[in-house]
């Protein structure tokens, strides 16, 4: 752990999310990479594009549909 200046403590990363393209079977769609998902609609989390590489920037950004809110 490593304290700033200001007061504020930083940790190491403690989480990790592993992340998935998933679709309905009928669909008849692989996915086997990020360009894979070209020309799909895709829902994300809130600034995905950011996060998920610049693969995944390149195509998406900023037209990727973002979830605000999860129930």
């Amino acid at each position: 752990m490593q304290k700033e200046d200001d007061g504020t403590f930083y940790s190491d990363y403690f989480i990790w999310f592993k992340n998935y393209a998933f679709t309905k079977k009928v669909a008849g769609i692989s996915i086997n990479s990020i360009s894979d998902l070209k020309g799909l609609s895709i829902v994300a989390w809130q600034n995905a594009y950011k996060d998920l590489g610049p693969e995944f920037e390149a195509l998406f950004s900023p037209d990727v549909k973002e979830t605000y809110r999860l129930k």
